[in-house]
């Protein structure tokens, strides 16, 4: 964690936030687009893991305002 604070780096994990919080950071900050982001959730649940739904779209727009 040390490395990471200096380095400006994160470490990830399974947890169902993170990932979440991840997605938002990568569309937020141009890394993927919302359609990448909703496409990677509904690609996941596919192979019968358990991501919420969020629409990326409406889910950035609403928090960056």
């Amino acid at each position: 964690m040390s490395y990471c604070k200096y380095n400006h780096d994160v470490i990830g994990s399974s947890n169902l936030r993170d990932i979440n919080d991840f997605l938002y950071y990568a569309v937020k900050n141009g890394i993927m687009t919302a359609k990448e982001a909703n496409q990677f959730i509904v690609d996941v649940n596919n192979k019968d893991s358990k991501l919420p739904s969020v629409n990326f779209e409406t889910f950035v727009s609403d928090t960056i305002l």
